[in-house]
């Protein structure tokens, strides 16, 4: 049996009982002492042993009864203080657990900001190798496929039928000829077409001239005058053919792989100049042409804009 049901037995209806049996041997103490002899003196020292230990009960029994409400009072004031302890505790680690929440945040946000000083290295050398990237793929091709894509170019160039070409004569101080040739070399039934157009700058200004061609009559007209006849120097596909890639034998394919670009060079002994002619590698379409002279002179750069696209040409005179 543990305290706690001694102390609920003493206190409940035992409690009660021993009670009413010590008030019964204090009134039955107090009715021997008025009698006298020696049975009333026995008497009384009997009521006084029972008496002794229902005494010691009772004082025990008013013990308890007592110090159930101070037990009260000290449980809950222990209560508040442990709330209190358990609230304090329930904030502390919130307190606690917010550096902890961010102090990783810090620690990961060195970790993550270190490895850009080892990643600069590597963009550094992927960027010169980008911008050298031409110089270094310029090697010649093998000599089947060098032979093989001037071929390829020289059909196009001769199965070209219509588009635009750009060319520039730069003669340096600002000096330039900028003529956009436009063609349409006719299928037969609709006679070939070529408009030129030419602006001039110079130190004094610029100016512009328009020339259509229709089949053989010709009309040119400047900035701001109206069309005038004027003979047709040459056939419009011998006027083409001049501003077409003028293929050497002398042409040597060099490629240039990252761009899917070639580049045939070639020399022109007539002109002592040096041409080099950009074209698609896989369909040997001319893009760019450079002609440089030696001995000094214009230089002469022809952009083919629109190969065998579709063009705006007038097709009746103006």
């Amino acid at each position: 049996m543990t305290v706690d049901r001694i102390v609920a037995s003493i206190s409940g209806p035992w409690g009660i009982v021993i009670t009413l049996s010590l008030i019964a041997l204090l009134i039955g103490r107090e009715v021997a002492g008025s009698l006298t002899g020696k049975g009333a003196t026995r008497w009384r020292r009997g009521l006084s042993l029972g008496v002794a230990p229902l005494l010691l009960v009772f004082a025990v029994v008013v013990t308890l009864r007592l110090l159930g409400p101070i037990q009260a009072v000290l449980g809950a004031a222990s209560d508040t203080e442990s709330a209190t302890t358990t609230t304090s505790a329930s904030v502390m680690p919130s307190t606690s657990a917010s550096p902890t929440a961010t102090t990783p945040a810090p620690v990961q946000a060195v970790a993550t900001a270190a490895p850009p000083t080892t990643t600069p290295p590597i963009v550094a050398a992927a960027t010169p190798a980008a911008t050298t990237a031409p110089a270094a793929a310029l090697t010649p091709l093998a000599t089947p496929d060098g032979t093989a894509l001037v071929a390829l170019v020289r059909t196009v160039r001769a199965d070209v039928r219509r588009g635009t070409v750009e060319t520039t004569l730069d003669y340096g101080d600002g000096i330039t000829s900028v003529t956009t040739v436009t063609f349409d070399l006719g299928d037969g039934q609709q006679l070939p077409r070529l408009l030129l157009t030419t602006t001039y700058k110079g130190a004094t200004g610029s100016r512009t001239v328009r020339r259509l061609t229709i089949g053989s009559q010709t009309w040119q007209r400047g900035a701001e005058t109206t069309w005038v006849r004027q003979a047709t120097p040459d056939d419009i596909r011998a006027q083409v053919t001049e501003v077409l890639p003028q293929l050497s034998t002398n042409t040597v394919a060099v490629a240039f792989m990252p761009a899917r670009v070639a580049t045939l060079r070639w020399y022109e002994a007539t002109r002592d100049a040096d041409t080099a002619l950009q074209v698609d590698a896989a369909t040997g379409v001319p893009q760019e042409e450079r002609r440089t002279i030696r001995a000094g002179g214009p230089l002469l750069v022809v952009r083919y804009l629109n190969w065998n696209g579709p063009v705006d040409i007038p097709n009746l005179a103006p």
